[in-house]
């Protein structure tokens, strides 16, 4: 998930119509798939819509919703991204973030040493990698775990990692 500068968060991505009726495909960017349950308000680009029903099919989300036109072309909704503003978002526990609130924090080692911004998160199948980029745009890679990020601070904008051996 991102965000963008007007508080909403993107939360999926078109990938072209399902069956005759207007329903689309969705790739979905989020685990929390209770925000695409009938009844949810998402927004494809400027126009707010109403979930009507959501079902998955072969790995895809299939979503029909209410107010979306009906004479809309494949080509012209493929790859828009569905949002939802970020107050709709489910709130998260302790020490858990959305990928938003992390991208463009300021990295730095336990030692003080700036390491750069993060920049990009690879989603895995054990854990995130976040991908740190230095002023000279070198890339350094850090396991999402508890024994390398040390300490997120989201309000300030940083984060403290402990640079294990072999990362760099």
């Amino acid at each position: 998930m991102s965000a963008d500068l007007l508080g909403k968060v993107v939360v999926g991505r078109v990938k072209g119509f399902w069956g005759n009726q207007g329903a689309i495909r969705v790739e979905t960017l989020t685990d929390a798939h209770s925000l695409f349950e009938p009844g949810s308000k998402l927004f494809l680009e400027d126009t707010l819509l109403t979930v009507e029903w959501m079902r998955w099919h072969r790995g895809d989300l299939v979503l029909q919703l209410n107010g979306l036109p009906a004479r809309l072309e494949s080509s012209q909704i493929r790859n828009s991204e569905l949002t939802v503003l970020g107050s709709d978002l489910p709130h998260l526990s302790k020490d858990y973030y959305y990928h938003y609130q992390l991208l463009g924090l300021r990295v730095v080692a336990e030692s003080g040493e700036e390491l750069g911004n993060l920049t990009e998160i690879i989603t895995t199948g054990a854990a995130d990698v976040y991908v740190v980029h230095d002023d000279k745009n070198k890339e350094l890679l850090l396991p999402a775990i508890a024994e390398v990020v040390k300490l997120v601070d989201v309000e300030h904008g940083f984060m403290v990692v402990n640079v294990m051996d072999g990362l760099r």
